[in-house]
């Protein structure tokens, strides 16, 4: 799942993404079941999702701008991301990580 992203040409598996004009999958999760991470994570385990890419450079620039999902703010991304545990992958200067969410704490 491309979570700040809509660019999903580089990546070969099927890739669950949407542009600041679709609905996001989190931002319905989120509304689904407020206030409960593990929820979220769960629902996307659901939907066949098990690595996130989240470009948090780019969530803050789209969130500031007003341009996202308001249910995917930068807290509800922070609250969410502290559940998931360690990342996988980080690239720090790009501000972006990726989580497996079979690794994630859920119940």
């Amino acid at each position: 799942y491309l979570l700040g992203d809509a660019t999903p040409f580089y990546i070969r598996p099927s890739t669950l993404y949407h542009t600041t004009w679709d609905v996001s999958p989190l931002g319905e999760l989120v509304r689904a079941s407020p206030d409960d991470p593990n929820a979220w994570t769960q629902g996307l385990l659901d939907l066949g999702v098990r690595y996130v890419d989240v470009n948090f450079s780019e969530l803050s620039r789209l969130t500031g701008d007003g341009w996202y999902d308001s249910g995917v703010s930068p807290t509800v991304i922070d609250a969410w991301t502290q559940s998931l545990g360690p990342p996988v992958r980080s690239w720090p200067q790009a501000g972006r990580v990726v989580f497996d969410l079979q690794r994630a704490d859920t119940p």
